[in-house]
């Protein structure tokens, strides 16, 4: 992954790793070690943190699994292994989790085979495998990412630790969250609240459901908590909650790459009225305030657009709408004082123009005063 720091393999079974001198304990090497990787079978777990601690490590991400999320013994496993990194004051990530990949260092603590291109995007999983399905389409989709992190069990260090970190990172401009459990609600609600001021903290939920529920309890050693109660906490903090991993990422990608909005009141355009009016509902299901249009406005959009056309809001420029009319609403809308951003519905009609709509609003999006624009074309080959 290119990380230019010193890495000390550790293995009592071999010499070299990589070309690397391998050591047989951590305390055979003369050097300080800020941060110790243990992926090694849960029952020789417990020796390796003591070393670790003794050495004077800062932290340890355990990758290994059979903890908690196995049962009784596992769960009195990893309440030893706490104990003995509290008494070195050794911060803990895991155990049973993927890892850590920071794209900015760049380091890769994982065994993640890819390593995402950098961006913008802060992601942390209870779910490793989650984690790695995600890394592996991110990178299909050439979507950057900044740093992703797996929580595994969340015996120290858990999501509330890792966001506020991330809060403070400037080379983060979104928070991702995929979360089967938050033990520590109240202290969560009120560090994502904080954090919300500053950048877009956005949730997915697993365990919403009662069959849900116990999956996640068998995964990782969860308990769940009442979705509803998640819900309402999470909305009054400005946290968004997504209903899918597509969701997640289509909120990340627009919100890393627009900027954020600077009020209320949006403009939605369409050349097709279902659309349109599917739009209106859903903006007013969450609670999203359609901009009402100067008379000024008004005014110019009656005077240049075709008289079937709509000028409320939605604009409907209709289906013979080529470029040239989605391009004069949208500078109309984004020349509104009222609106704050704008999103763009194209439906694939007979004299629809997608290639030279879409470039129309690339090239006044380079002048839309800090205001977003999101496109939605629908459909398939055409556009």
């Amino acid at each position: 992954c290119g990380y230019k720091g010193k890495i000390f393999p550790i293995n009592p079974g071999a010499e070299e790793i990589l070309s690397l001198r391998c050591y047989h304990s951590v305390l055979d090497v003369r050097e300080n070690i800020d941060l110790a990787i243990i992926a090694i079978p849960a029952g020789s777990v417990l020796q390796v943190a003591e070393e670790c601690g003794k050495k004077g490590v800062k932290a340890i991400i355990v990758i290994s699994a059979g903890f908690k999320e196995t049962g009784r013994e596992g769960a009195i496993l990893e309440k030893q292994l706490v104990d003995i990194a509290s008494r070195y004051d050794m911060r803990t990530q895991g155990p049973n989790c993927l890892g850590v990949i920071d794209t900015s260092t760049p380091l890769n603590l994982s065994f993640a085979v890819t390593m995402p291109k950098a961006g913008k995007i802060g992601f942390i999983s209870q779910s490793g495998a989650l984690g790695t399905a995600v890394l592996d389409w991110v990178i299909k989709e050439r979507i950057g990412f900044s740093s992703f992190v797996s929580l595994g069990n969340k015996a120290d260090l858990d999501e509330i630790d890792f966001m506020e970190a991330m809060g403070g990172d400037d080379e983060i401009g979104v928070i991702l969250l995929y979360l089967e459990s938050i033990e520590k609600g109240q202290k969560f609600v009120e560090k994502a609240r904080e954090v919300a001021k500053r950048k877009p903290v956005i949730v997915l939920k697993g365990g919403t459901s009662s069959a849900g529920a116990k999956a996640a309890g068998s995964h990782t050693g969860a308990l769940v908590g009442s979705f509803i109660a998640y819900q309402t906490a999470f909305r009054k903090v400005g946290i968004l909650l997504a209903e899918s991993v597509e969701e997640l990422f289509n909120y990340a990608v627009s919100f890393t790459e627009q900027p954020l909005p600077e009020g209320e009141g949006i403009a939605i355009i369409t050349n097709a009225g279902g659309p349109g009016i599917l739009a209106t509902d859903l903006c007013e299901k969450l609670g999203v305030k359609l901009a009402i249009f100067s008379r000024v406005t008004h005014q110019e959009l009656i005077s240049k657009l075709p008289p079937a056309a709509s000028t409320g809001n939605p604009i409907d420029v209709l289906g013979d709408a080529k470029a040239d009319r989605y391009r004069f609403a949208l500078e109309r809308a984004l020349g509104d004082e009222g609106v704050k951003a704008v999103i763009v519905l194209l439906t694939p009609q007979a004299m629809t123009e997608s290639l030279a709509t879409a470039q129309s609003i690339v090239e006044m999006s380079r002048s839309a005063k800090g205001k977003p624009i999101l496109t939605v074309f629908m459909g398939g080959s055409s556009v």
